[in-house]
């Protein structure tokens, strides 16, 4: 929930940008000129464009007594600049936020006044909602590519960036990455693509977690049920990848590949996802493969291997002197695969 503080900076911000919006969607329908004001009283949209930045002394008024005004001709020759007619509050999450008034007799204008109200005031509630969920958007989006990226937040913030969020963090998690193929297209044109799809899959799956990466990575990153065997979490992997790639087909023009990586728990288990998926991908090109998806689960072995050359520079000069086995890898792993394992990493 945003604070009141927050609130009055967002409907500053929205209601100059609906204002006209707001004075155009009325003058098709009224017969009389309308006017929006700010919260000080100066007119910021009107179907009159001579007057937009005069001050509106109709509209101190209504923001100095917070209550509907009416002016008549008389009263409007007393005043400067006035015009004859209705001045209503404008409400936002509580707060005056400004004015909109219809020039004409009151008389004649005061039937329209507060549907006309009522009608802006919807209009400025849609964009503040519409706002909220743009900025949580962003926020969720953030926190993934933070926490698959780790370019320099500790793991401390992103423990708690995770209970805002609601994420839980010691449940196995999957990356699972779109990668679009086309090196030829305009970065603007492939982002485009991703977008499209990003907004495909949160239309689908609301709660889904995703980053844009990089103009041609796309990532997804959600729970992923690591029990049983390797044909079973592999049959799992590509049963999502399946649903995934039904719901982005239509969505994107350019070449793509889908890969999951490995699930894992933690903060340190996302990214070790993240650059799994990027590794299978290698591999099953690698191997041949021309599918538009894999996973993982499907390459076990070679992924791993991959994955430890890749660490090798880290490790360079240091003794090794043991090997831990952990996040439920090992259960999917054969003896003999375990022993290939050992020999890679000697």
């Amino acid at each position: 929930m945003l604070k009141p503080a927050a609130i009055r900076d967002v409907i500053a911000r929205c209601v100059p940008q609906l204002a006209q919006k707001i004075v155009e969607r009325s003058m098709k329908v009224l017969p009389f000129n309308v006017n929006v004001m700010d919260a000080r009283g100066i007119i910021i949209a009107s179907g009159n464009p001579q007057r937009i930045g005069d001050l509106h002394s109709g509209a101190q008024m209504v923001l100095a007594r917070q209550e509907a005004v009416e002016i008549d001709t008389a009263a409007a020759s007393s005043l400067p600049g006035a015009k004859a007619g209705i001045n209503l509050p404008l409400y936002g999450r509580g707060e005056i936020c400004g004015v909109i008034g219809i020039t004409g007799n009151p008389e004649e204008t005061r039937q329209y006044g507060e549907l006309l109200r009522i009608t802006a005031e919807m209009m400025i509630e849609q964009a503040l909602l519409t706002g909220e969920l743009q900025r949580e958007r962003r926020y969720r989006e953030e926190f993934v590519f933070q926490l698959l990226k780790r370019s320099g937040v500790s793991a401390e913030s992103m423990s708690a960036w995770a209970a805002r969020l609601g994420v839980d963090l010691t449940q196995a998690r999957v990356v699972t990455l779109l990668r679009l193929e086309s090196t030829r297209a305009e970065p603007d044109h492939q982002l485009l693509n991703l977008q499209r799809a990003q907004n495909e899959l949160i239309a689908r799956w609301n709660n889904l977690l995703t980053a844009v990466i990089s103009p041609r990575e796309l990532a997804l990153l959600e729970a992923f049920d690591t029990g049983g065997t390797q044909a079973e979490c592999l049959q799992r992997a590509q049963k999502r990848l399946a649903e995934i790639d039904r719901i982005v087909a239509h969505s994107i023009e350019l070449d793509y590949s889908l890969t999951a990586g490995i699930a894992l728990p933690g903060l340190d288990g996302a990214s070790a996802s993240y650059q799994s998926a990027k590794t299978t991908l290698s591999v099953a090109r690698s191997r041949g493969s021309t599918r538009s998806t894999a996973s993982f689960y499907e390459y076990p072995l070679p992924v791993l291997l991959a994955d430890l050359d890749l660490d090798l520079p880290a490790a360079h000069g240091r003794e090794l002197t043991s090997i831990f086995f952990g996040g439920g890898t090992p259960s999917l792993f054969s003896a003999r695969a375990l022993g290939r394992l050992l020999d890679g990493v000697n």
